[in-house]
């Protein structure tokens, strides 16, 4: 089987900072509405794990909030700090990379977020709770434009 398929972007220790759930009461009285804020940085060119590969550090907080629509209460609220080195091929241009690490770390980092929202939230009187998917290039394009304005 070929291996063209395997992705040149490389994700390396990634941490977990922070993470918290806390569940007020469940399940929501009446129609629950989801708050969620995702914001993430990307720190300049972290130590090299690779001689041939640009690498930098991906930091990505998701916060999360899980009330009733119509009451304004909070059921249950959460959030998950968490980083990771990302690295890429040289053969990138230094622009070329710099958007495929923060493209990649932003992927790969609210994917990884998702999964340890939904082992600790199953472990919780509310089960497993999923955050919802993301663009991550179309929330790339907002971050961008929110910091422009």
């Amino acid at each position: 089987m070929s291996k063209a398929f395997f992705s040149p972007v490389k994700m390396h220790a990634v941490t977990v900072h922070a993470i918290s759930l806390s569940v007020e009461r469940w399940p929501p009285e009446g129609s629950p509405s989801l708050s969620i804020e995702v914001n993430h940085s990307v720190e300049e060119q972290a130590p090299a794990l690779e001689r041939d590969s640009y690498v930098a550090t991906v930091r990505l907080e998701v916060t999360f909030s899980v009330g009733d629509r119509g009451v304004g209460s909070r059921s249950a609220n959460g959030s998950i700090v968490l980083g990771g080195n990302i690295s890429v091929p040289k053969s990138l241009s230094a622009d070329e990379a710099s958007r495929a690490i923060e493209l990649n770390g932003v992927a790969l980092l609210y994917s990884y977020a998702r999964a340890k929202i939904a082992d600790l939230s199953a472990l919780s009187p509310m089960g497993r709770f999923d955050l919802p998917t993301i663009d991550p290039k179309e929330y790339i394009r907002q971050a961008h434009a929110d910091e422009h304005e």
